[in-house]
């Protein structure tokens, strides 16, 4: 028994040192064993670079790093930051493109010119009274007096008139201008064509065309009438024979659509003392007509 006992136990020991060599022989010839072993258990180094997306400037890149910074590790916190970044360019774009605007303004160059007209200058004039008298212009014309001055005109065929284009009229000798005056001129159509003006103490006054006879060539004549006073004061004598004299005329048109042209305001001139007598508790006395109103503030006295 005990020759048995001391084979197992030899037999024992006998094993136990071939697996200690095999243990030892094994550390010998695979010394890399440990490290990879350790690799492998540890999470893989490209494991943050395959989860990072792409650093774009398109919605879905950006709503896709948001989902991903969510679950990456924290070396990926600059990637996300730098990415957010790219919003403000795109908004600087698209304030430039609104404010990026232009204006066309048009200016008109037509040339504006000085026509040749017949029939406005002061010798052409013809002179009424107020009654439809007419008047030499050599005799007295008095400054207590009004005067219808009436012109025929001419533009002579083949000119061409723009809108701005001016002619002047003169006044004849003895005639003068005591208020500022400006009224439209109509064709036959009751189409206006321009406006005539002259200012008070004036001998030559203004027309200005539109561009109503823009496209005409031919035929262009009308009439140019207003009323006036004379421009002679007297000497003491003149007038003795009168003390009172009243004259009225259409100051004003209205356009209506039946019957165009209408009048619709008059104005009424008083002469009074024209040799300037001495009179006591003189009350004058004026009584409107037919469908006339006063317009107020529209009497105006001069001495």
């Amino acid at each position: 028994m005990k020759l048995i006992k001391r084979e197992l136990m030899a037999m024992s020991l006998i094993g136990i040192a071939i697996v200690g060599l095999f243990i030892a022989f094994w550390f010998l010839i695979m010394p890399n064993a440990q490290i990879v072993e350790a690799a492998t258990t540890s999470p893989p180094i490209t494991a943050t670079t395959a989860t990072s997306p792409p650093v774009t400037s398109s919605s879905s890149a950006l709503k896709s790093l948001t989902t991903t910074t969510k679950t990456a590790p924290p070396v990926t916190s600059p990637v996300a930051s730098t990415t957010k970044t790219a919003a403000p360019v795109i908004n600087t774009v698209a304030s430039t493109t609104k404010t990026t605007t232009a204006t066309i303004s048009t200016v008109d160059t037509t040339p504006k010119a000085e026509l040749i007209v017949s029939g406005l200058t002061g010798k052409d004039a013809v002179i009424t009274d107020m009654k439809g008298n007419p008047v030499d212009p050599s005799s007295n014309l008095y400054s207590w007096e009004n005067f219808n001055i009436n012109y025929n005109w001419n533009i002579p065929d083949g000119e061409k008139i723009n809108s701005g284009d001016t002619v002047t009229f003169e006044l004849p000798s003895g005639i003068t201008k005591v208020n500022d005056l400006t009224f439209p001129i109509y064709d036959s159509n009751n189409v206006q064509i321009g406006t005539a003006s002259i200012k008070a103490g004036q001998t030559t006054g203004t027309i200005t065309f539109n561009d109503a006879l823009s496209n005409t060539t031919k035929n262009r004549h009308g009439t140019l009438s207003f009323i006036a006073k004379g421009s002679n004061n007297g000497d003491g004598n003149d007038g003795s024979n009168w003390m009172f004299n009243k004259n009225g005329w259409i100051s004003g048109y209205a356009m209506t659509e039946t019957s165009g042209k209408v009048p619709n305001e008059l104005a009424w001139n008083l002469a009074f003392n024209p040799n300037s007598q001495t009179l006591t508790n003189v009350v004058l006395t004026d009584t409107l007509g037919p469908n006339q109103e006063y317009i107020p503030g529209s009497l105006t006295a001069m001495a």
